[in-house]
Parts: C-alpha cells; structure tokens; sequence
C-alpha cells in the first residue's frame, strides 16, 4: 500500500481539494481502495464530504491501537473511506508519549505504528499546514510527499522551504521521496500565469508537473454544506480532466 503526503507550508494552496479528488480519482477511475485521512486541524475534509460512521483520528491516537478498515467511515463514492478529524483537536501534545518518570516526549513514530496493519492500495494524508510533530508522523513513514503549489507570489516564497522539509525529513525517512510540485489556482489567461508557470518548469524540472488545477468555482461549490461531493460525483467535466490528468501523472512518477 502507498502513503502519500499532501503537504505545503501555506494555507489556501488546495491541499485538502486536491486529497479528496486524487483519492476519488484512484477509487473511480483506477478501481484502488483508498483511505484518506484528515489530519488537519481546520477539519475542512471531514466536513466537506458526506460520511457515514467511522471513528475520529484523534480517538485513535488517544487509544493507542492499530487502526482497522472499521475505522474508516464510508463515503457516497464506492472504494473511498475517511478518517474523521473534529476542529482543533490535533497537536504537539496528541503526540507525545508518556516515559517511566512521568515525562513527556515527542513521538514521530505514533502514526506509523497505527497504520501498520491496514489493508488497501493508497492512504492519502490531508496534511496540517505546519511542519511541526503531526505533519513529522506522517512524513515519518509515508511513500511520497506531494506539494500543492498556489501560483502566486504566496505560493512561490515558501517553496524552497519545502525542498528543505523533504531533505530534512529523509534523515528520519530515507524511503520518502519528492514526487513533485503541481500548480494550483491557475489562470493562465493572467499575464504573470503564463511567464511563471515555465520558469517553474525550468527551475524544478521533474519535480513540477504537467497537470495543473485550474482556478475552478465549481470545485469550492462541490465541497460546500449543501452538495458534500467530489467533483466526480459533482460532474465538473474540465475539473474532473485536470485531477485525471495529475492522478495519470502521479501513477506514472510512483511506477
């Protein structure tokens, strides 16, 4: 089974958009199993689907056991199971471990030892937006981290940033390898879209993507309170190409 990590010091950058519909693309599209978990504190996963029972990561981590496929609850979309996250309930202090003395200790390794034993094709973290001890855990054991990059000076000023997150973290990790950068919120109809997007090419060669997610209303509308689906249950035909496309470039990187 694959872990990917989506991860990017920024917020707003797409990454919990872009964990719901490269997992609903695998489950539809490629016929995987797919778990995806929320581990961000906004929570914006959990509420932006419709799930139906499953457990809260948090319970889980307080209860020290190794996580099963009943943990997950299940989605409108065949093969795609969450793990539910509340608002403000992840930590430093959810990852620390208790020593003989009555201490306490940052543990890296509380994720892994929970995901040891479950059974599918892909597990997808919708990282927080931090590099601090919950997004560590999860790069701690994962396959591939994976940025989504808002196109814009935001975006931009924090991306050697993350080269370095990844040369850091393979210190601990030596298995966890930089699939890549992929634009998101583009318009390449604006001017500094299109002079940015090949010097980024140039820059980060195979580290940035083909496929890029367009600025796309409808994809925000799909995740809202009233509709609570992934675009390919949503139906936006040019969305539903573009996280095809990044999916299509993503097996190709891991293969």
């Amino acid at each position: 089974m694959k872990t990917i990590a989506i991860f990017y010091n920024n917020g707003g950058v797409g990454r919990t958009t872009s964990t719901i519909n490269i997992g609903a693309c695998l489950a539809t599209e490629k016929k995987k199993k797919v778990f995806i978990v929320d581990l961000d504190n906004a929570a914006f996963l959990t509420e932006a689907l419709q799930i139906e029972g499953g457990n809260y990561i948090a319970d889980v981590i307080r209860e020290g056991r190794k996580l099963t496929e009943e943990d997950f609850g299940k989605t409108t979309t065949p093969n795609l199971f969450v793990l539910k996250n509340r608002r403000n309930e992840i930590s430093d202090k959810l990852f620390q471990s208790t020593k003989s003395d009555g201490s306490k200790v940052d543990n890296i390794f509380i994720l892994k030892e929970l995901f040891s034993e479950l059974d599918g094709d892909f597990i997808i973290f919708d990282c927080p937006q931090y590099y601090e001890l919950p997004t560590l855990n999860v790069l701690a054991f994962a396959d591939y981290m994976l940025c989504p990059l808002e196109v814009s000076p935001k975006g931009l000023d924090t991306l050697e940033s993350m080269l370095h997150v990844h040369k850091q973290t393979a210190k601990i990790n030596p298995e966890l390898k930089m699939l890549g950068f992929f634009g998101t919120k583009v318009e390449m109809h604006y001017r500094r879209f299109k002079k940015t997007i090949p010097i980024l090419k140039k820059q980060l060669g195979e580290l940035f993507f083909n496929a890029t997610i367009s600025k796309n209303e409808d994809i925000v509308t799909s995740k809202s309170k009233f509709f609570k689906q992934t675009v390919y249950e949503y139906g936006d035909v040019k969305a539903m190409q573009e996280f095809t496309n990044l999916t299509n470039e993503i097996l190709l990187k891991i293969q």
